[in-house]
């Protein structure tokens, strides 16, 4: 089973830390990487890829050190970034031939695996049909997943990878990487809370470059337990219902009436309960360090 070990790293850029002593293991199966905007998510992502080096600390993926094994180590990774550059003037099947050709992928791998990614992705039908400068960003999208995906990585690193994806595709992206994460450690870092309750089996969470949660999502939601609560109320109360509880989200109904998830206080019974979600269990852990200070 493939093994990604974490160790201790460190990441400094002018000697301001982004990312602080942080240590992880991980095995096979989808690790959702949660956190605020400049917690050191793509920057662990980079190191991961090695397109940037770690200034203390040390990374190894089955046995194999980067600093000692680099061609080796960068074999069994695949890395796709919040901006995946493609090349404009080329077919999907030609860029998707391209990427084989440079994953040392044999030409009769290389066309059963396209055919089985292009199929997963639902993107079969506009493989020969234009240039990818003239399909829309989610198809881009999509061939770049797919990209990512060719040669069996053993490490596959996403960076937002259903940003622009509609709600059918982003199940078609659960789908397969449910399938490919069996064999492969997948780390993805996103802001979408869903794709982590739905697809992940494991959640991390980052803040300021530290770690502040390792979990499943069932049980890094269960701390909640039963004290997400829905109210309606009238615009006019939301004031004095945000000084009694903490909110999770508000949605405006009809009538000039306000739908609002709550955190209540233990043994408080008013509104109704409702499920907790990783959405609710993460705005509350964000609440509660940025209260602590």
């Amino acid at each position: 089973m493939p093994h990604l070990s974490i160790r201790e790293v460190t990441k400094s850029f002018r000697g301001q830390e982004v990312l602080h002593k942080l240590s992880l293991e991980l095995g096979d199966g989808m690790t959702g990487l949660l956190g605020p905007n400049g917690s050191g998510k793509s920057t662990l992502l980079r190191i991961l890829a090695t397109t940037l080096r770690p200034s203390e600390g040390a990374i190894e993926l089955e046995g194999l050190n980067p600093r000692t094994n680099l061609r080796a180590y960068r074999g069994m990774v695949a890395f796709m970034p919040q901006s995946f550059e493609l090349h404009p003037s080329l077919t999907p099947l030609d860029f998707l031939n391209l990427m084989s050709v440079l994953r040392g992928v044999t030409r009769r791998e290389a066309y059963a695996q396209i055919e089985g990614l292009a199929d997963a992705l639902n993107l079969t039908e506009v493989l020969s049909e234009g240039r990818l400068s003239e399909l829309s960003g989610g198809t881009v999208q999509r061939v770049a997943i797919a990209a990512t995906l060719i040669g069996h990585p053993r490490l596959i690193l996403l960076d937002e990878p259903t940003s622009g994806l509609d709600l059918e595709e982003r199940i078609r992206f659960r789908l397969l990487i449910e399938e490919v994460s069996r064999q492969a450690v997948v780390v993805m870092a996103t802001h979408v809370t869903q794709d982590v309750e739905m697809g992940c089996a494991r959640l991390v969470i980052l803040r300021e470059g530290s770690l502040v949660a390792d979990d499943s999502p069932s049980d890094f939601t269960s701390a909640l337990g039963d004290r997400v609560r829905y109210m309606t109320i009238r615009a006019d109360e939301l004031r004095s219902i945000r000084r009694g509880h903490p909110v999770l989200s508000c949605a405006s109904l009809p009538g000039g009436l306000l739908g609002v998830r709550v955190v209540a206080d233990p043994g408080d019974q008013g509104g109704e309960r409702r499920e907790p979600t990783v959405e609710d269990a993460y705005a509350e852990l964000m609440r509660r360090l940025s209260s602590n200070g």
